[in-house]
């Protein structure tokens, strides 16, 4: 069967985890973590390059005066 990801970009600062990748099955729906990503603050779009697996992520950061 072929393996399909799922990616949850999460908003948090670079102490915890930002993106976790979760395994699907297609038949049943179910999802099992199967990776997580850290130090990625406020992970906001995704983009996917199917020819080289890449997964491309912009995060939101604050300026240095608190403003995004």
């Amino acid at each position: 069967m072929e393996k399909y990801y799922m990616y949850v970009g999460t908003y948090t600062d670079n102490s915890d985890y930002g993106i976790y990748a979760y395994e699907t099955d297609i038949i049943n729906g179910a999802a099992h973590l199967s990776d997580r990503y850290d130090h990625l603050a406020n992970t906001t779009y995704f983009a996917i390059d199917n020819k080289s697996n890449i997964l491309y992520v912009i995060g939101e950061k604050k300026n240095i005066d608190g403003k995004k």
